[in-house]
């Protein structure tokens, strides 16, 4: 049967999917305009299925926040292009609505949304990270985007003046020193025992052919210990702004100042193509 050109621009709007491609499936349908829909969904799968295997390292981290909810995704695709396409974008901040509604971290609940996207740009979309956070009584967060969405950074805190304009410039300040060295932990109280136990065996084990003492072996390993865990631990970092002073100083100055207490409660940083 004859295919009008309406129908194919009609189809072609609803799904973004090239002229030929809707033509075809019409023709397939014999102008059954449902099931060609359907149809060219199936194609988009089984295109999202081929493409899949392609790597994911543009796109970006991206955080939204409403009242006290907090979502985050990490969401990559092919090409730098596409991810500053409007379908791309839109999508984005529909996994970021729907984290805020569903407070799900589960990928799969995202998959129909990062299908679409896939379908509509023909690279391959992945959604690697959802997370949800929910502020409790007391707490405040600050959020730091570096290098077009490239790092992500939000940082959970705990404090009696969250609305100053001085803690807000603090808070952004931690935020930033995260994105730019990357800790594992908040302090030394984190890291796990067993992990403690290897990084001694490690470095007890370089000092077997030093011929010291024992007990100075053992100060040794101490100071390699305080040493990793100042490459490790947020609050044992050197301060990326003021390297004569740790993190912790950092905050206590802050504190002081500000005249309220100040804790890092939790942060997640994530970054795209990492």
């Amino acid at each position: 049967m004859a295919i009008s050109a309406s129908d194919v621009k009609k189809l072609k709007d609803l799904t973004s999917a090239g002229m030929m491609d809707c033509k075809k499936v019409l023709e397939e349908s014999n102008g059954d305009f449902d099931k060609a829909l359907k149809m060219l969904k199936e194609k988009g799968l089984a295109d999202a299925k081929k493409r899949s295997d392609r790597e994911t390292k543009e796109g970006g981290v991206y955080v939204k926040s409403s009242g006290n909810k907090i979502a985050l995704c990490l969401l990559g695709c092919e090409t730098d292009f596409v991810s500053r396409n409007e379908i791309f974008i839109d999508n984005k901040e529909k996994i970021l609505d729907k984290i805020l509604s569903s407070g799900s971290e589960d990928i799969s609940s995202y998959e129909d949304i990062v299908q679409d996207i896939t379908a509509k740009t023909k690279e391959n979309v992945e959604l690697k990270v959802a997370r949800f956070i929910e502020l409790k009584a007391g707490e405040t967060s600050a959020v730091y985007i570096h290098g077009n969405n490239r790092i992500g950074v939000v940082t959970v805190f705990e404090t009696g003046s969250p609305d100053s304009k001085e803690f807000k410039e603090f808070a952004n300040n931690v935020s930033m020193h995260i994105a730019a060295t990357n800790p594992f932990y908040i302090s030394d109280k984190d890291v796990p025992q067993n992990e403690i136990d290897e990084q001694k065996a490690i470095f007890t084990k370089q000092m077997d052919d030093s011929g010291k003492p024992a007990n100075v072996i053992e100060n040794i390993v101490k100071g390699k210990i305080s040493k990793y865990f100042s490459e490790i631990c947020l609050l044992d970092q050197g301060y990326v702004k003021d390297d004569k002073m740790t993190v912790k100083q950092f905050i206590e100055t802050t504190a002081k100042a500000l005249g309220t207490d100040i804790k890092v409660k939790n942060f997640i940083r994530y970054k795209i193509g990492a």
